[in-house]
């Protein structure tokens, strides 16, 4: 009887450890699902982050272009003002 009794005692535990290992399984497989889920999207991220870097490289080479035609444009009007000013001087 006493074997009998031993021998459900460790049952009833292989059971609840089967059962633990059964919910620990069931919890590293939801970790996974969900690290996987994040690996996505920080993936997902960086590409966006790529793509906003290749479009303020482009935005910052037309800002460039058109300081440069700002410069260019402020000249041109500082030589016309100049020679204006020159030809409104009455000659002596």
């Amino acid at each position: 009887m006493q074997t009998r009794d031993r021998f459900d005692q460790i049952d009833f535990r292989l059971d609840r450890l089967v059962g633990a290992v059964l919910t620990l399984v069931e919890a590293v497989s939801s970790i996974k699902d969900d690290l996987s889920h994040l690996k996505d999207i920080v993936q997902q991220q960086a590409r966006m982050t790529q793509e906003h870097s290749a479009w303020l490289e482009e935005f910052k080479a037309v800002c460039q272009q058109q300081a440069e035609t700002a410069r260019c444009q402020a000249e041109t009007v500082e030589r016309l003002i100049a020679h204006f000013l020159l030809a409104q001087q009455p000659k002596a």
